[in-house]
């Protein structure tokens, strides 16, 4: 476990009270609990969570915390490629695990882009180990950024005409072949929502 500097001895603050405070799936430890006449203090630090290094400020009144700020440092965003598999007016989607992150929630098919991996390439392997498809990747049609509270993503999408073998499900919960127009009708993760609104309107893909 990474400790940052709310537990430095020197901090002024009076005894350290072992508390454990989480905030967006990363934990603060061993905060100095000021003392009852200081009015308000604000202290920054860096903590290791999930997905990295975030820095973090907290401002405390009285000994309680009021406000804390939790944002992304300034690392590049995760990369991950997707493919919108068209079958004349249907697009499979498929939802994620129950148990995982973002449960039951709807996406295309796809995944992190792996270290000297084309993006192709890694799309290819995504759909093979998801879907058990060869698939063809066809044109790249959307590309967006977006951040989630423990991520930071760019996913590149690449539409997907043709493919051998048929798709099975290997990984999700359910998958639907579903006409463009009722897209919109599915609880997609937030960074899709936009392309899929796009797609039933027939604008892309």
């Amino acid at each position: 476990m990474q400790r940052n500097s709310f537990g430095n001895s020197n901090s002024g603050f009076g005894p350290r009270k072992k508390e454990v405070y989480r905030i967006a799936s990363a934990r603060v430890y061993s905060m100095p609990a000021p003392p009852r006449r200081a009015r308000r203090y604000t202290r920054r630090s860096c903590i290791r969570g999930p997905s990295g290094w975030r820095r973090l400020r907290i401002s405390v009144y009285d000994g309680s915390i009021v406000e804390w700020n939790f944002f992304m440092s300034g690392r590049k965003p995760i990369l991950v490629t997707a493919g919108i598999i068209v079958r004349g007016e249907e697009i499979l989607i498929c939802q994620r695990r129950r148990t995982g992150p973002y449960g039951l929630q709807w996406e295309f098919p796809g995944g992190k882009v792996e270290d000297s991996e084309g993006l192709e390439a890694s799309l290819e392997r995504e759909l093979r180990e998801e879907l058990g498809i060869e698939a063809t990747i066809g044109e790249e049609v959307y590309r967006l950024r977006h951040r989630y509270s423990d991520r930071y993503v760019e996913v590149v999408f690449f539409r997907v005409d043709a493919f051998q073998q048929d798709v099975a499900n290997r990984v999700f919960e359910s998958i639907e072949w579903v006409p463009r127009r009722k897209l919109t009708g599915y609880d997609f993760l937030e960074a899709d929502r936009e392309l899929v609104e796009q797609i039933a309107a027939g604008a892309v893909v």
